[in-house]
């Protein structure tokens, strides 16, 4: 899952991104993998729930280019500094297993005074 994630984000020149699995008793995606260096882990996404929920909700890809501006935008994802999503539902026999979520984004962890 992690080349794969990897490979989206290297064709689409994201520079994070996110797989949340579906978590069908509880109807949350639960974080899977998470390749934004330093990032807090998002945990749960409830469906409808910035693009990634959407995507999940909809069962089909949602593309927000200025996500600072998208009126579904999660908190966390804001002060991350995220610019710019792809939202894939991964499904089979329509069901749906999880989302993938390459996006953009100017996040930089902060270093301590230390480094």
């Amino acid at each position: 899952m992690h080349a794969f994630l990897t490979d989206a984000q290297q064709l689409l020149g994201a520079n994070g991104g996110i797989v949340g699995r579906w978590d069908e008793e509880r109807q949350v995606l639960i974080e899977f993998l998470n390749t934004i260096t330093g990032a807090p882990s998002f945990k749960e996404i409830r469906l409808g729930e910035g693009a990634t929920g959407q995507a999940a909700a909809l069962r089909t890809p949602v593309i927000v280019n200025d996500y600072q501006r998208f009126e579904s935008a999660v908190q966390e994802s804001l002060q991350m500094g995220v610019q710019a999503v792809i939202a894939a539902p991964l499904l089979h026999g329509g069901r749906l297993l999880g989302v993938v979520t390459p996006l953009r984004s100017t996040f930089a962890p902060r270093r301590s005074s230390s480094s």
